[in-house]
């Protein structure tokens, strides 16, 4: 009996111990947590350096420009509206104004004003914020990507390049196109907004109601082009730029040629059902490879030969070039009625490319010009061959999982840019 008594009290007295350590582990966490959160606790005072160190690095920047403008001033004896014109220029997503003999730089939030008689430097936060601005959309996760009947998913992910092949061996790559995308627009201000101007890729106005008050939230405005959108919001004495590039839309892009009139855009061939199909599936498949003649009949999948072959004489597995566009819109139709099976439209190509370029697999420079590096030319630095090259010859060609997208051959859209031209470029 002694030795269970004294083993209850000493269990008692470990227990006492444990609840008392608990009791003072609470308070110095409670101790702990209202240091680091109060107003002049750690995280406050780490939110304030990263302020004042984003603060010093906008000024540095628009100092910085404004050194390289003030230089080509002095130079070209410009007047203070022709400096404003430029420094805005020097600093994208910034607005600069006169007023008097200052020059008034509104840039990432930070309001600068420079005294052009002795150029000294103020800043100062902006009166104006814009909060958000960006697109947004539902993106169809990779285990719902559509499988049509007779086709199995053989290779890549939705990330990399989803390739699925039919019993044949031709091959398709699935293109994500996000549902639903919606600009979002969030801006306060310490003063009254009297206008926010919100302008498409192709110049046009997109309509904002009720844009006043000291606040506005959007979270539903229609995008049109892939590219870049440019917020501007003005109060009485403060105006604020931002630019937002969009290349996720089903939608023609506008990064260079920009159209005089809308109408350039316009020829489209295909129906309001094909948009809406590709809306509800949340993405598009597009063939992997360059169609190649098998029987005199288009095929989607790679040609036997790795070496320049004839681009004259009808044989398998040539890719198919010198083809009028009726003809190319005939075969593709007649390659799988049952799935709608078509060219690509000119917002699918574009599409493609966005997400290429999007993704980071390829930068836009590689897309718009410098293809050398990846695409089949006769001067391109991998093939060591000068003509037309087979698709898929080389992994070198490909993007996504695609093959041959840049250089080789021209290729026929159902979308003209102009009524008599319908290729991309």
């Amino acid at each position: 009996m002694k030795y269970k008594s004294q083993s209850l009290r000493e269990k008692g007295i470990t227990l006492v111990a444990l609840v008392v350590t608990i009791i003072v582990l609470l308070i110095l966490a409670g101790v702990t947590i209202s240091l680091a959160l109060n107003n002049n606790g750690v995280i406050q005072k780490v939110k304030e350096a990263s302020n004042v160190s984003f603060k010093k690095t906008v000024q540095e920047t628009v100092q910085m420009a404004w050194m390289a403008v003030s230089i080509d001033g002095e130079k070209e004896g410009w007047d203070r509206n022709t400096l404003a014109e430029k420094l805005e220029e020097e600093l994208n997503d910034s607005s600069v104004t006169v007023e008097g003999e200052n020059l008034i730089v509104n840039y990432e939030g930070i309001r600068t004003i420079i005294n052009l008689n002795d150029e000294t430097t103020t800043s100062e936060e902006s009166k104006i914020k814009i909060e958000e601005f960006s697109i947004v959309g539902t993106t169809v996760k990779e285990e719902n990507i559509p499988l049509p009947n007779g086709f199995t998913h053989i290779e890549g992910t939705k990330d990399t390049g989803y390739v699925i092949q039919d019993g044949d061996g031709n091959e398709f790559v699935w293109v994500p196109v996000d549902k639903n995308q919606k600009i979002r627009l969030k801006v306060s201000s310490e003063e009254n907004i009297t206008e926010i101007k919100l302008i498409d890729p192709i110049g046009e106005e997109i309509s904002l109601a009720n844009a006043s008050g000291m606040s506005y939230e959007n979270n539903n405005i229609e995008p049109t082009y892939n590219g870049g959108y440019q917020v501007e919001v003005n109060t009485a004495s403060d105006t604020v730029k931002k630019t937002l590039v969009v290349r996720s839309l089903y939608a023609l892009d506008s990064y260079e040629n920009k159209p005089t009139t809308t109408t350039n855009l316009n020829y489209y061939s295909e129906d309001d059902a094909y948009r809406e199909k590709i809306q509800q599936n949340g993405g598009f498949y597009v063939g992997r490879y360059e169609v190649i003649y098998v029987n005199n009949k288009p095929a989607s999948k790679p040609s036997t030969s790795s070496r320049t072959v004839s681009n004259v004489a009808l044989v398998d597995n040539m890719l198919w070039n010198y083809i009028y566009y009726d003809n190319a819109l005939e075969k593709a139709k007649e390659f799988n009625p049952e799935l709608n099976s078509s060219l690509l439209t000119g917002p699918a190509w574009d599409r493609v490319m966005g997400w290429i370029v999007q993704s980071g697999d390829k930068n836009l420079d590689q897309i718009k010009s410098k293809c050398e590096t990846w695409g089949n030319f006769s001067d391109d630095t991998f093939s060591e061959t000068t003509g037309i090259i087979n698709t898929g010859s080389f992994e070198q060609t490909k993007a996504k999982n695609i093959y041959d997208l840049a250089g080789n051959l021209g290729e026929w859209v159902e979308t003209s840019y102009k009524s008599f031209r319908r290729r991309s470029v």
